[in-house]
């Protein structure tokens, strides 16, 4: 195996996979392990100290071990969470530089899409039974499948200055501090300076480079985020507008109806009735 961490390790040096379903305990992990989770069947809800992310059927979420993924309450999806312990990214002091270098992918705070290979493990481990130890061999390997759909992540790092890996990778890590913050909890009030410290940059110098390596500025991301979320309660809801506008963050439905009508192209009454007659037909 390419991974020159595995053999420093101290034994037993296992990895955890443990089912996800609503009749299930929720899974547990040791603050030391980074995750894995796969959704089977949504949503999954997983909360984190970025926020809660939702994933859909076919979603792969990674974390780092300092995220503290949980289980949100009230599951109704189904999935597999898989814990690593954190060493396994660590490369042996003693590997070459090129070997380190290929010891395994950095892993972010973020959630893509898997592709056939990922999900025939996935569903192979599903069968396998509820909750077993796994060697780490076969964890990393499951774990490098994953952490290879995050296309956008090569991107982001590609737009990051810097001299050195280790310094881009650390630059990623604190702007998706607030990107996740936004995406995932986009009915909250953030404004730059509290994005800017959650980041651990100042006001300027985030904005600029939260703008060079997304390519929206963060306020941008904010409306995209209330927009996708006013749809899904649209669509999936009874709420009135009013109180979906409220629920995504605007305290004023007029400026949540011009912006909506601005991004969508039609009214959030009109998105609804729409929408309504597409699910009868």
């Amino acid at each position: 195996m390419p991974y020159s961490a595995i053999a420093s390790l101290p034994l037993p040096a296992v990895a955890r996979v443990q089912r996800i379903a609503p009749r299930l305990p929720a899974p547990q992990c040791p603050d030391d392990h980074v995750q894995l989770w796969i959704c089977l069947r949504g949503p999954l809800r997983v909360d984190t100290v970025d926020g809660r992310f939702t994933l859909a059927r076919r979603d792969v979420l990674t974390l780092p071990a300092d995220h503290h993924g949980q289980l949100a309450p009230g599951n109704s999806g189904a999935g597999l969470l898989l814990a690593i312990p954190r060493a396994v990214l660590q490369p042996a002091r003693r590997a070459s530089s090129v070997r380190r270098a290929r010891a395994m992918r950095p892993l972010f705070a973020t959630q893509a899409r898997a592709d056939l290979a990922l999900l025939r493990h996935a569903l192979q481990a599903w069968r396998d039974g509820s909750a077993q130890d796994w060697p780490l061999p076969r964890a990393a390997e499951l774990l490098q499948l994953a952490l290879a759909q995050q296309h956008q992540v090569a991107a982001w790092l590609q737009r990051i200055p810097g001299r050195s890996e280790s310094h881009r990778h650390h630059a990623l890590q604190r702007l998706l501090r607030a990107r996740n913050r936004i995406v995932n909890m986009p009915f909250e009030r953030h404004d730059l300076d509290t994005l800017a410290i959650a980041a651990n940059y100042s006001k300027s110098h985030f904005i600029r480079m939260f703008r060079d390596v997304f390519g929206v500025t963060p306020g941008v991301l904010l409306a995209t985020a209330r927009i996708d979320m006013a749809k899904s309660l649209i669509v999936n809801s009874d709420l009135a507008i009013a109180e979906i506008a409220a629920d995504v963050g605007y305290e004023n439905r007029f400026a949540f109806s011009r912006l909506f009508k601005k991004r969508v192209g039609v009214s959030a009454s009109n998105f609804r009735s729409t929408s309504a007659m597409q699910a009868r037909a």
